[in-house]
């Protein structure tokens, strides 16, 4: 089991998984503030740096950037794989409008973490 250790640095605990506190400002929430999701550029960050800290990506939904707070995109928008699989899908994909990505990481994966 990957644990995230002192050197991963601060880190919110999300349900679609942890959100290092360096990357909070830029992530979008949803309104109960219990997800998160990201821009294009951070998205491709954050799977960086689940890769770097052994954390197990499932997969991620696409949302619409709306305010107060983002809205979710039609069920069949995102995809379902590992951190590679949804990297090339981020980066290849043409998704309409202003995306924001919502990765999920398998929390049980996480389990001890900061």
């Amino acid at each position: 089991m990957t644990r995230l250790t002192p050197d991963s640095g601060p880190i919110r605990s999300c349900s679609n998984g942890p959100l290092p506190k360096w990357l909070e400002p830029r992530a979008r929430f949803s309104p109960n503030g219990h997800e998160f999701a990201l821009t294009k550029e951070d998205a491709l960050e954050y799977l960086d740096w689940c890769q770097k800290e052994g954390l197990r990506v499932l997969g991620f939904d696409v949302w619409t950037a709306a305010d107060p707070a983002p809205a979710s995109f039609e069920e069949d928008s995102g995809v379902e794989g590992n951190a590679r699989e949804c990297r090339d899908a981020i980066s290849s994909r043409n998704f309409p409008g202003d995306p924001l990505f919502n990765i999920w990481v398998d929390l049980d994966d996480t389990a001890g973490s900061a």
